[in-house]
């Protein structure tokens, strides 16, 4: 079982009192002003303290080598595990500086039923589905309702069919329309380049304001709105939210595919990934430790980083760095100038995941939704006990939102943010709800920002030297575990390519 120290554990202590009236739905608020004293709020999170330092600029001496292997993987996130996972024939060593491997593939428990923390589903056309048979994995099919919340109105079904008149004048609703047409008719991959220079806002500027402001709506979703976003992400992350599906995100994903999952979500593919590492070998996954230098030397790579407060160095012919660019650019030395910058371009957003725990059964026919303008971005029915019901929940945040995630009143506002609002979907439920559990990450979401897919990316995952990039913001245009595995896969060529040099 994942230790609990990841999370935050709010526990409701009272009622969450009324929610607040809406005057207009579409634009709902749930901002609670409520007596925030009636939560008791359990403030534990991963560890960035080292991390922050790091960046800052402090050093630590980096003694004299302990140890020698072939590999180094840096992070236990999907992307070093698959890496170490491919190499265990080699001995290698992963380092992960949280206590538990997983990244965003984490689960936490509730009265013993599971739940996904962030990473939850994945497609079957996803590259990583021949992984999760080849480790003996039983995904379940999942099945999704179509229903989107928009302030107080439940639409079930075709959202641009049930639902688009209630929000929209008949000219905003004509434009919409003729946006949808449009996106999907646009060669998206044969305009690749252009489109991603561009922002997404830049291409839907001929429809109008409202029609942006819906897809900002729309794509929330993805700790993202139109300005942000490029052309090229905004319009295959839109037709999946239109009805197309992600499979177009992935490489040959022509389809939408069938949607599976696992039981905590894909943290039973991450632990299945460590149990064959370490049965490879014993050492060779060792979590807990900060990595704060990776330097190329003649002949292999020094890596140093702090166990229990000590500097300590490992040397390896080769290493992975399988951590966001945001941390690498700080931890890998002599870096170029051009690919630091391309690293220090990239963004990422907190994307936090959780539960909303009930003692009770609140609602029998809302299994599923997607929720715009509320709290939360989407919910799903993960109860797998008689007579209590768990509701996973998804809340992505802006990056301007991150500073305040180490704030107990930010988390106890959020918190009684998502009672209020599960009150107003499922009326006298607040008294019911016995926790809200939000599992709290400040940078695990990298945003597709104008031009990093045609030119950050490649540089800023350039190999340098004996050191190569993995981590699915190498390569992909989502933070995915498919993707994850794809950059896991090039780094590993590369890596034996330098280990037989070498013999």
């Amino acid at each position: 079982m994942f230790s609990r120290r990841r999370f935050i554990r709010t526990v409701i202590l009272g009622s969450a009192g009324s929610f607040c009236p809406i005057a207009q739905p579409v634009h709902a608020s749930f901002n609670s002003n409520q007596n925030l004293a009636r939560y008791r709020t359990e403030q534990l999170s991963e560890d960035f303290s080292v991390c922050h330092q790091v960046r800052s600029g402090r050093r630590w001496p980096i003694p004299a080598a302990g140890r020698a292997c072939d590999v180094v993987v840096v992070g236990g996130g999907p992307s070093g595990l698959v890496a170490a996972y491919r190499l265990r024939d080699r001995d290698i060593v992963l380092l992960e500086k949280e206590s538990e491997v997983g990244g965003n593939a984490r689960a936490d428990y509730w009265d013993a039923m599971p739940y996904a923390a962030v990473s939850h589903a994945f497609y079957s056309v996803s590259p990583a589905a021949p992984l999760y048979s080849e480790l003996g994995l039983q995904p379940v099919p999942l099945t999704f309702d179509p229903v989107t919340i928009v302030g107080d109105q439940v639409i079930r079904g075709d959202l641009f069919e049930n639902g688009l008149g209630r929000f929209f004048t008949a000219a905003a609703e004509r434009r919409l329309r003729e946006a949808r047409t449009e996106l999907f008719a646009l060669d998206v991959e044969g305009s690749k380049e252009r489109l991603d220079q561009l922002s997404f806002s830049e291409v839907l500027r001929p429809y109008g304001s409202e029609v942006k402001e819906f897809f900002d709506d729309l794509l929330a979703w993805f700790a993202a709105g139109c300005d942000e976003l490029s052309g090229y992400a905004g319009i295959l992350l839109a037709r999946g939210q239109m009805g197309a599906g992600f499979g177009p995100l992935y490489p040959e994903g022509s389809s939408k595919g069938g949607v599976f999952t696992f039981p905590g979500g894909l943290s039973h593919a991450a632990l299945a990934l460590k149990q064959k590492i370490e049965a490879a070998g014993s050492g060779r996954v060792i979590t807990g430790v900060t990595v704060y230098h990776v330097q190329n030397e003649a002949d292999g790579v020094l890596v140093a980083y702090l166990q229990h407060g000590q500097p300590t160095t490992i040397r390896a012919k080769t290493v992975i760095m399988a951590a966001p660019k945001f941390i690498a650019r700080h931890i890998v030395s002599g870096l170029p100038r051009d690919q630091q910058q391309a690293m220090g371009s990239m963004r990422y957003a907190p994307y936090l995941g959780g539960a909303v725990c009930v003692d009770e059964i609140i609602s029998g026919n809302l299994r599923t939704a997607r929720i715009l303008r509320g709290p939360i971005a989407s919910l799903r029915d993960n109860s797998i006990q008689p007579g209590k019901q768990m509701f996973r929940i998804e809340i992505p945040l802006k990056a301007s939102k991150r500073s305040q995630l180490l704030s107990d009143i930010f988390m106890k506002r959020l918190s009684a943010d998502i009672v209020t609002y599960f009150d107003h979907l499922f009326p006298g439920s607040a008294r019911k709800i016995s926790e809200v559990r939000i599992w709290r990450r400040g940078h695990n979401w990298y945003i597709p920002v104008p031009r990093m897919i045609t030119q950050f990316q490649a540089t800023a995952s350039r190999n340098a030297g004996r050191i190569f990039f993995a981590c699915a913001d190498s390569i992909g245009p989502i933070s995915d575990f498919g993707w994850a595995m794809l950059a896991a896969d090039r780094a590993v060529a590369e890596a034996r390519r330098v280990i037989a040099k070498g013999a």
